[in-house]
């Protein structure tokens, strides 16, 4: 304290942001809600779903706008949200999207345009960069595929009652296997 004051600002602790996003976004239901909700922001027509139960892979896809070079940043960047200012200020987007993918997820392939990038989940929770490098086939959209965790898969509900009820009131058609 210098004299009389002391100064403080608002200090962000990362590690314990991780956690409390961790408690918050585990479930694999929030992560197709998320990920519908940024696939009707990119202005898709379609979103699918497929999963396979034999290698717990869950992948989400849709025909939406192609990622530019700074979305993939903001893609995984909890509370910045990358969306222009017409579709923040009508839908008031958190910024937690596709972060939530990291909790319930042991790896994601992510790909879009001619981008694609391969996460190793803990390893990119503890903060480790990855690389998105270019590939061969042109992806119309972007398409996730998430290898989920057994917790996570043990509560995964993908009956079409639950997805009806899930989707309700989204504009855009959600499509399961």
């Amino acid at each position: 304290m210098v004299g009389n004051t002391l100064s403080i600002n608002c200090d962000i602790d990362t590690v314990g942001i991780r956690k409390s996003l961790k408690n918050m976004f585990a479930g694999v239901a929030t992560v197709i809600r998320e990920a519908a909700q940024n696939a009707q922001r990119a202005k898709a027509t379609h979103f699918w779903i497929d999963h396979d139960e034999k290698t717990k892979t869950l992948t989400l896809s849709n025909d939406g706008l192609v990622m530019k070079e700074l979305d993939w940043q903001r893609l995984f960047r909890p509370g910045k949200s990358g969306w222009d200012a017409k579709t923040s200020e009508e839908q008031n987007p958190f910024g937690i999207g596709c972060a939530s993918m990291i909790f319930c997820t042991t790896k994601m392939k992510v790909e879009s345009g001619y981008a694609v990038a391969d996460i190793d989940s803990a390893s990119f929770y503890d903060g480790s960069d990855v690389d998105v490098k270019t590939q061969d086939d042109y992806v119309n959209g972007t398409i996730f595929t998430l290898t989920i965790t057994d917790e996570a898969w043990s509560h995964l509900g993908l009956k079409e009652s639950e997805i009806s009820k899930t989707f309700a009131g989204f504009v855009l058609p959600v499509f399961n296997n």
